[in-house]
Formats: C-alpha cells, structure tokens, sequence
C-alpha cells in the first residue's frame, strides 16, 4: 500500500509530526474500513492494518505529550453581534 502521510517522522517538530500523524491515521482508518467492508479474504489485511493503526495511536500519544499537547482541547465561543 502507498501512503501519501507515512513521512510524519521526517517532519521539523513534535507539533508538525503529530499534525501530520493525525492524517496518516485518518487515511489508515479508511483502509481498515476498506479492508473489512470487502471480506473475501481481507480480513488478514484488515487484522495487520489494525495493530498498525493500534500503534501508530500510541506514537501519536507520545508526539503529543512531547509537543505539550496531550490533553489539551481547542475551544470556540462564538459572540452574536447582531443584537437583540
């Protein structure tokens, strides 16, 4: 299989790694959907794509606690200006 994010470790910084993982588990994710929508044989394609997946969520977790972003959460108030 050719991935299109499987540099994420050639990437400046923990931040940038971890932003670039974040795609590499998505595009991994669908093929593991791929993989068992299919059946007819696939399924030992599916079970490696799993552990893969499984430990590429475990180096995301080490990206982001190396980056001080474990555990932190992005959030958005919005403000309605339009009055009463």
């Amino acid at each position: 299989m050719a991935w299109q994010y499987n540099d994420y470790e050639e990437q400046a910084t923990a931040a940038l790694r971890a932003s670039v993982l974040n795609q590499h588990i998505s595009e991994v994710s669908a093929q593991v959907s791929a993989s068992i929508t299919a059946g007819g044989g696939k399924s030992r394609d599916a079970t490696t794509l799993v552990t893969y997946l499984q430990q590429l969520r475990e180096r995301k977790a080490e990206l982001d606690a190396e980056a001080g972003l474990s555990g932190k959460t992005v959030g958005i108030s919005f403000t309605d200006f339009r009055g009463g």
